[in-house]
């Protein structure tokens, strides 16, 4: 039999069993391990359900039109059946009031859509509704919001005349007969 060695068996001479080790500062704190991917395919999209399918997408996405999950909407993604949406309030921002779509002055709530569905979006009728928000500047954790206040984000509206519907939808279901009342003796 082997003698154990001193450094397999021994503790460190400056540490003792009862101690616990230093706290760690936020930059040395071990980063999180990525998720990983999914192994089964991803879920049928309404694009590959229903290729001529209208899709519209909208309200409130916490992206700007710059930021990268926004992007990937406008894109799609053909490889998955995933179509591209078109932005119908391109370049809303801090430069016009009337466009922004959140308190903090940003436009980070959208309305997209599929390219099927461009012919049914009437024209000039995409708007921001103003509602009422605290005065600018205010800080929205002391200031208490107005009365009629809903949120920090404006809705956005669209108005859409439905031209191709669905051959299902076109053709009224036949009513099924209710059963007939039973016999009491």
């Amino acid at each position: 039999m082997r003698p154990a060695s001193p450094s397999s068996s021994a503790a460190p001479p400056s540490a003792s069993p009862s101690s616990s080790p230093p706290p760690r500062s936020p930059s040395s704190r071990p980063k999180p391990e990525p998720l990983p991917l999914p192994l089964h395919p991803p879920p049928t999209t309404a694009s590959q359900q229903n290729p001529a399918g209208n899709i519209l997408v909208l309200g409130d996405f916490n992206a700007q039109e710059n930021e990268e999950s926004f992007k990937i909407l406008e894109r799609g993604n053909p490889s998955i059946g995933v179509a591209p949406l078109t932005d119908l309030l391109p370049g809303l921002g801090r430069q016009n009031p009337k466009t922004t779509t959140h308190s903090s002055g940003r436009a980070i709530d959208h309305i997209l859509f599929g390219s099927n569905l461009a012919g049914e979006i009437l024209p000039d009728t995409a708007f921001v509704l103003g509602t009422m928000d605290r005065p600018a500047g205010a800080n929205w954790r002391t200031t208490p919001p107005p009365p009629g206040y809903a949120s920090d984000h404006y809705p956005v509206s669209v108005d859409i005349l439905p031209i191709n519907k669905p051959a299902a939808a076109a053709t009224p279901a036949t009513p099924t007969p209710a059963p007939a009342p039973a016999n009491p003796k």
